[in-house]
């Protein structure tokens, strides 16, 4: 039988949205067809745990457990792009060896870099010693030829990495620039600001970082008509630097801005930005700042696809419930100080777009209280109907479950839905499970943090069986159940030719 070359399918693997239809694609060929590729994707498709579905169709090599890394490089080919978490984790997972810290000679990560250069997407640098351990990185950097995104981590002032860094990849569009203390420091404004002006930036995330002149560096950022995305985070001069400049910012349609001060999150987010245009608005705080501000001005975020807000007071906007939302596709609001009222509201407007994929409540008081309860139920479920694949409901209280409950009793939406959640406490268990057990078409994805005993899932499996309930352990810290009807992934399919 001849062999399905790889590069036939490739286009149309990469076109694919998930793992589950690359492997549905895979399952349709005669397994004796499949070249070494394809076969070894295959089996990293029905090997649990093997691959993180979440990063397709990118793989990060140093991630995935070392029991897997020939079927891995096997598979490289069918990838669109590679991310290099540490190049000291993959040179020790290249070589199968422990990984050493005291040392910058990195030969297998170069040779990786020189095979697979024009994938590697990403990468993460940190300081290295002066000579060779510079001349290292850059020989690697320089390698990367595909590379679209550079985190540096910096621990000290001393400039001379991050311009090592960025001048060994100047076609770069992405600069992470976190550091672990506040440096100030003359040396970085120049290297960014000569990146800023290359006309490849696109985006700047900044996480506690200040300069010698941070109003400048505001200029260098706002003159920045390549620049289409902006983070600032824990960098309180950059971003009065750019309030203080009083320079719009016409072409940022991502922006994810962190301040203590409601006046500058207002400035910065009133004035400095073409409302039109902005896709992405991500806002934190620690609590003080009001930023109600932004629910005035929803009517005008006509292409908004995201809204998060952290740790930011949130009040009561009655119009919030006449406003349309043509294109949101999350809402992401966590340990905000906000009304059961609030709430309900911003569910409601979300679930007014067709675009809706997914709402995350990470740390948010739940109302457990008729007639608030049943109004923040039917607030969830209506996100559910209008086709929101997912929601994600991370540490809410015991007194909550009866609400988590509700939200899922005799739920049959059109098409999968999975309830993320992430208590720890067993009490929990029966209630939701016996929701569950009333539904079609839905599962939930439980995470244990620091992992789940094997007590606990066996008792978990007993009551699941006992509802008809479908359960699976993934790895350590992470259960799924399947409510009775659920059109799960299949992973049974006859073995591909051995190749390894």
């Amino acid at each position: 039988m001849a062999v399905v070359q790889s590069n036939v399918l490739v286009d149309i693997i990469h076109c694919l949205d998930s793992t589950r239809d690359v492997l549905s694609l895979l399952q349709a060929l005669p397994p004796a067809s499949l070249d070494a590729p394809l076969a070894a994707l295959w089996t990293l498709l029905v090997t649990p745990d093997a691959l993180d579905a979440k990063h397709w169709p990118q793989v990060c090599v140093e991630e995935i457990d070392r029991r897997y890394t020939s079927i891995v490089l096997a598979a490289l080919p069918l990838f669109r792009s590679i991310r290099i978490k540490s190049i000291v984790s993959l040179n020790a997972t290249l070589l199968d060896a422990p990984i050493e810290y005291g040392t910058w000679s990195r030969p297998a990560t170069a040779d990786f870099a020189a095979k697979w250069g024009h994938k590697i997407e990403s990468i993460e640098v940190m300081p290295c010693e002066e000579g060779r351990g510079m001349d290292e990185m850059r020989r690697i950097l320089r390698r990367c030829t595909g590379l679209r995104r550079i985190d540096c981590i910096v621990d000290e002032s001393n400039a001379t990495f991050l311009n090592a860094a960025v001048q060994a990849v100047p076609h770069v569009q992405r600069i992470v620039f976190l550091s672990t203390c506040l440096f100030r420091s003359e040396h970085w404004r120049p290297v960014l600001s000569t990146w800023l002006a290359s006309g490849h930036a696109t985006h700047l995330h900044l996480d506690i970082f200040t300069c010698d002149d941070d109003v400048e560096m505001g200029h260098d950022i706002a003159a920045t008509t390549s620049l289409t995305s902006l983070k600032l985070n824990d960098s309180p001069g950059v971003v009065q630097g750019l309030v203080d400049a009083k320079v719009p910012l016409p072409n940022i349609t991502e922006l994810r801005l962190q301040s203590a001060r409601s006046d500058i999150l207002r400035n910065f987010v009133t004035h400095r930005i073409h409302h039109p245009r902005l896709r992405v608005l991500e806002l934190a705080s620690n609590y003080d700042a009001s930023c109600t501000f932004v629910l005035l001005l929803l009517p005008q975020l006509s292409a908004l696809e995201e809204l998060t807000f952290h740790q930011c007071k949130l009040r009561d906007v009655p119009a919030l419930q006449k406003t349309p939302t043509p294109r949101l596709r999350l809402l992401h609001l966590a340990s905000c100080d906000m009304d059961d009222n609030v709430l309900v509201r911003l569910l409601d407007w979300a679930s007014r777009s067709p675009s809706l994929e997914t709402v995350e409540l990470a740390l948010c008081d739940l109302p457990w209280h008729e007639p608030e309860l049943g109004r923040f139920v039917r607030s969830l479920q209506k996100c559910i109907a209008v086709g929101a694949s997912s929601i994600t409901i991370h540490a809410f209280s015991l007194r909550c479950v009866k609400t988590i409950a509700e939200v899922l009793r005799n739920l049959h939406p059109t098409t999968p839905f999975v309830l993320k959640i992430d208590v720890m406490q067993s009490e929990c268990c029966e209630p939701l499970l016996e929701a569950l057990a009333t539904c079609t078409g839905v599962s939930i994805e439980w995470s244990f943090l620091g992992g789940l005993a094997h007590r606990g899932f066996v008792m978990m499996h007993k009551l699941a069986e006992s509802l008809e309930l479908h359960i699976e352990r993934h790895a350590q810290d992470m259960v799924l159940i399947y409510s009775p009807v659920f059109p799960r992934e299949t992973t049974t399919s006859t073995s591909p030719p051995h190749i390894f």
